[in-house]
C-alpha cells in the first residue's frame, strides 16, 4: 500500500474515524501484486495468499475507553477476522501508557487481554508496551490474524443480497456509556462474561458463513448500523433500501439514548452483525442463528445505485453520508 496526499488546501479533521472520502484520495493506493484483499471501505481485514491459504488480518485501536479497554480491543480484532467467515487464532498487542502510571494499571489490562483471548481460544504472540507522555490515558492498538482456506468479502455482495442483522443496535455503545459514568472501580467476573457474550460475533459469523448463502458481512463499530450498511455498500458499490422499523434495539439502549439525546442507529454497534446474504439463504441463516440462541433479523435488501431509508411513516431518506459515531456527542472529558 502507498500512501500519497491531497493536491489541494489541508481539511480540518473531525473526532472519529476519517471519512470515506478522504481515506479514498489521501490513505488508499493498492498497487501492490501481493494483497489479494487491500485496504478500502467496508473492508475489516485484508488478505495475503500464501501457497494454497490466506492469511487474513485486521488492526484496531482503542481509543476514548479507560475501564476493560483490553476485553474491547481483543473483540473488536476479533470480529474483524470473524466477518471473513473464520475463527481469529491469534493476537499481538501495543499498550501504550501515560506518564506517571502503574503496574496496577498495566496489569489490569494485560489481564483483561488475557481473559478474552483465553476465552475466545486465541493465542498470544507478543506485541510492545511502554509509557510515554503522548498519551493522556491508556491506548491499546490490537492485530488479530488467522491462517485460512476459504473466506467472503464484501467484494462479493450481490445485486438482490438480503440485509440481516444479529441481536440488537448499539451493543457496544450502550457498554461503554453505561462504564463511562459508573462510579464503581472494581468490575466483577459476571460483567466481563456480559461484555464477552454481548460483544463478539465470531458463532454467529462462522455459523452463517458454513450455510455457504452469505456474500459479505460486516462489523458495524463507529457510525453503528446505518454506518456500517452505509460501508459495506461501499465496498460493493451497490445501493440500499433499508427499513429502521425493522432494526431492533433493546429498551435499555433506547433509554440510555433517550436520556443523553442519541441516535442508537448511528451509536457504535460492535456485537451485532450485518450480513449479506444470498435471498435464498434468509431462512436458513435465521433458523440456524435462533438454534444458538442468536436473534436475527431482514432489515433491508442491497439493490440499485442509490442509499434509501425507509421511515416508519413509510417516508424515504437518501442517505449521502457516512454517519458520524453518536458517541462523539458525550464529552470526550467523560470518556
Amino acid at each position: 500500500m502507498c500512501i500519497h496526499v491531497l493536491n489541494s488546501d489541508k481539511i480540518n479533521l473531525n473526532l472519529g474515524k476519517i471519512p470515506p472520502s478522504i481515506l479514498k484520495s489521501v490513505i488508499f493506493n493498492n498497487n501492490s501484486k501481493n494483497l489479494f484483499i487491500g485496504p478500502g471501505i467496508g473492508l475489516d481485514f485484508s488478505a495475503v495468499k500464501i501457497d494454497k491459504k490466506y492469511l487474513i488480518t485486521s488492526s484496531d485501536p482503542v481509543t476514548g475507553i479507560k475501564k476493560n479497554i483490553g476485553i474491547y480491543v481483543v473483540n473488536l480484532c476479533a470480529n474483524d477476522i470473524a466477518v471473513s467467515g473464520n475463527s481469529p487464532n491469534f493476537f499481538q498487542s501495543i499498550i501504550l501508557l501515560p506518564k506517571n502510571s502503574d503496574t496496577a494499571l498495566l496489569e489490569s489490562i494485560v489481564n483483561d487481554i488475557n481473559y478474552a483471548t483465553s476465552k475466545l481460544g486465541i493465542e498470544i504472540t507478543g506485541g510492545h508496551t511502554e509509557v510515554t507522555n503522548i498519551v493522556d490515558q491508556p491506548l491499546v492498538i490490537g492485530t488479530a490474524f488467522s491462517v485460512v482456506d476459504k473466506f467472503v468479502s464484501n467484494k462479493n455482495i450481490r445485486e438482490g443480497d438480503m440485509i440481516l442483522m444479529t441481536k440488537t443496535a448499539g451493543i457496544e455503545g450502550t457498554l461503554i456509556i453505561e462504564n463511562m459514568f459508573d462510579t464503581s472501580n472494581n468490575t466483577s467476573k459476571s460483567y466481563k462474561k456480559q461484555l464477552m457474550s454481548n460483544l463478539s460475533i465470531i458463532k454467529e459469523a462462522t455459523e452463517a458463513f458454513n450455510t455457504g448463502y452469505v456474500n459479505g458481512m460486516h462489523d458495524p463499530t463507529e457510525g453503528g448500523i446505518l454506518g456500517g450498511i452505509y460501508e459495506m455498500s461501499e465496498a460493493c458499490n451497490i445501493g440500499f433500501k433499508l427499513y429502521l422499523n425493522k432494526i431492533p434495539v433493546s429498551i435499555k439502549t433506547k433509554n440510555i439514548c433517550k436520556k443523553y439525546d442519541i441516535d442508537p442507529l448511528k451509536l457504535i454497534s460492535s456485537g451485532s452483525l450485518l450480513i449479506a446474504v444470498n435471498p435464498l439463504g434468509v431462512k436458513i441463516i435465521c433458523d440456524k442463528l435462533s438454534k444458538s440462541g442468536i436473534s436475527t433479523n431482514c432489515i433491508g435488501e442491497f439493490s440499485g445505485k442509490k442509499r434509501i431509508i425507509i421511515h416508519e411513516n413509510n417516508d424515504c431518506e437518501e442517505l449521502n453520508y457516512e454517519p458520524v459515531d453518536e458517541l462523539w456527542k458525550i464529552s470526550s472529558n467523560e470518556l
